[in-house]
């Protein structure tokens, strides 16, 4: 079987440019044919009805997840910086500074 010279990535990428874009010219630009686009988005997005829900609720769960993550980090920095600046106190307390 012939290597693709594209990543599986690189053809969704590709394919979701289509919609954006007329498929003659996001072909033109890439190097490639439209019937490859067209056997593209024909094999790597035929997707049922309960693929698109998992799909759906893994993605609401990934922006959840990094809310929850985008959340813990601000915490940590506000305890970091608050840490570091009662470390000084101390120290100027300590060292008559």
């Amino acid at each position: 079987m012939k290597r693709s010279r594209f990543t599986d990535e690189q053809m969704i990428k590709i394919v979701s440019e289509t919609y954006a874009s007329p498929i003659d010219v996001v072909a033109r630009i890439h190097g490639i044919s439209e019937q490859t686009i067209h056997h593209w988005r024909q094999h790597l997005f035929a997707l049922n009805g309960s693929d698109l829900r998992r799909i759906e609720r893994l993605e609401r769960e990934n922006a959840r997840l990094r809310k929850m993550i985008a959340e813990r980090d601000r915490e940590l920095d506000v305890l970091v910086a608050g840490r570091c600046s009662v470390g000084r106190v101390q120290l100027h307390a300590v060292s008559g500074l």
